[in-house]
């Protein structure tokens, strides 16, 4: 029995609307990743063959605006917040001259979150792009939900935090609820 499909659930009316919900999970899991996409409509799905991770990419139709999520196999012993502090390492040992100001951490309960500014250059044109992680846990699965914004503007800070609000853990009988 097949308790989800592999394939990423839209609950939309028709092909060309935009898709405003997702749950997302892996093969035979008993959770899912339930998310608002407003705005966003699903581009790349890649399940790698042994079906242990998965990386969705979407398309907002602001151009400025990109979303990845990936789901991996955790690690024993770590939280989402240990992986929220490897990516900041990460992200502060490869891009350390790109970087503006000071990577934010915060903590919400099981949630983790990692908010960052990368600036510089490409092939000339200047660039200033705001990142926020979101990493959660659930069962043998660690996921980061990373949005990405060109030309941050405050009036963005409304529809981002929608988004983040959106974001939860559902199990399979829908009783228990992780954000």
């Amino acid at each position: 029995m097949l308790r989800y499909s592999i394939a990423l659930i839209l609950l939309c009316t028709a092909a060309s609307t935009p898709a405003t919900a997702a749950a997302i999970s892996l093969p035979d899991q008993s959770w899912q990743l339930q998310m608002d996409l407003g705005e966003f409509n699903p581009g790349r799905d890649y399940l790698r063959p042994d079906r242990r991770s998965r990386q969705l990419m979407f398309r907002s139709r602001d151009a400025r605006v990109d979303l990845l999520v990936e789901l991996k196999p955790a690690m024993a012993g770590l939280q989402a917040k240990d992986y929220r502090d490897r990516r900041r390492e990460q992200v502060e040992t490869n891009s350390p001259s790109q970087v503006a100001g000071k990577a934010k951490s915060r903590d919400e309960g099981d949630v983790a979150h990692l908010e960052y500014v990368l600036e510089g250059s490409f092939k000339g044109v200047p660039y200033r792009q705001h990142h926020f992680h979101i990493f959660l846990r659930s069962a043998s699965t660690r996921i980061e939900v990373h949005v990405a914004v060109r030309d941050f503007d405050e009036s963005d800070l409304a529809w981002l935090d929608d988004f983040r609000a959106s974001i939860e853990i559902v199990t399979a009988d829908n009783t228990d609820r992780s954000r």
